[in-house]
């Protein structure tokens, strides 16, 4: 009874640390921001994102951003930001996304 007993309690500090373990692995969600001045629909814009720090002693070592394939967007591109690496992915979408052509310049009268 004594040897089920320390079984029993030995299997629950097992589960309770390995519970432990795998919380503290989960990647932290973070309060980011999102912000444009100039992005319309239709048109171009600069997305900034934003990512603050809730202590001064947390620190951003990722940020992932993915964008939606069912409502993709026509053109993406970085900037990059010093102390940062920039490692993009592509993937083919589901339905090909057709781009309005620029107006063709007038020609002036001669």
């Amino acid at each position: 009874m004594r040897t089920n007993l320390s079984l029993r309690r030995a299997a629950a500090t097992a589960a309770g640390a390995l519970t432990l373990v795998l919380v503290g692995a989960l990647p932290a969600s973070a309060h980011v921001e999102v912000s444009s001045d100039d992005a319309a629909p239709g048109g171009f814009g600069l997305l900034v994102f934003q990512v603050p720090n809730e202590s001064d002693s947390a620190t951003t070592t990722k940020v992932e951003v993915q964008l939606p394939t069912d409502t993709p967007l026509a053109s993406v591109s970085t900037t990059p930001t010093p102390g940062w690496t920039i490692d993009t992915q592509t993937s083919k979408l589901p339905k090909p996304v057709t781009v309005e052509a620029p107006p063709s310049p007038r020609r002036s009268p001669r």
